[in-house]
């Protein structure tokens, strides 16, 4: 199961965080997988980079690794899927769980202002970018007049 990407300061709970963020790549986790051996966690890339990298040994307690072993986690996915969360967007008040997160962006409003306002200073910047070409222009040809 596919999580929305979320940053750890959306986490309602600080000890969420400590749970939550892989070892390798010190962020919350992508993909989280365990090895089930070692019952370690990290990122399913981060996975997929110690076994290119590591000599295939785990890069917690160095226990070979078995990329057959390298799976999703049942009990892993249930705890994410009921972390609290806060949206990603400033003005938005929206707190829920994970699970619910990726419906909640498709209906925030605080996104949708964000995104018009990107494009707005977007459009504002072209427009002065224009408006001081012509101030430019008139200077140069009152100086050769």
């Amino acid at each position: 199961m596919m999580f929305p990407p979320f940053a750890r300061q959306q986490l309602c709970n600080e000890k969420d965080g400590e749970l939550l963020t892989c070892p390798i790549c010190h962020d919350v986790f992508k993909d989280p997988k365990c090895h089930g051996p070692c019952g370690h966690y990290l990122c399913e890339s981060c996975w997929l980079k110690c076994l290119h990298s590591c000599n295939d040994v785990c890069p917690i307690c160095r226990c070979h690794l078995d990329n057959t072993l390298i799976r999703w986690d049942q009990g892993m996915i249930m705890y994410m899927s009921s972390v609290q969360i806060k949206c990603a967007y400033l003005r938005c008040c929206w707190k829920g769980k994970l699970e619910d997160y990726a419906n909640h962006l498709e209906n925030c409003a605080a996104k949708e202002l964000e995104n018009v306002q990107q494009i707005a200073e977007k459009e504002i910047g072209k427009l002065l970018n224009k408006l001081g070409e012509k101030r430019r222009t008139r200077s140069r040809s009152r100086n050769r007049g």
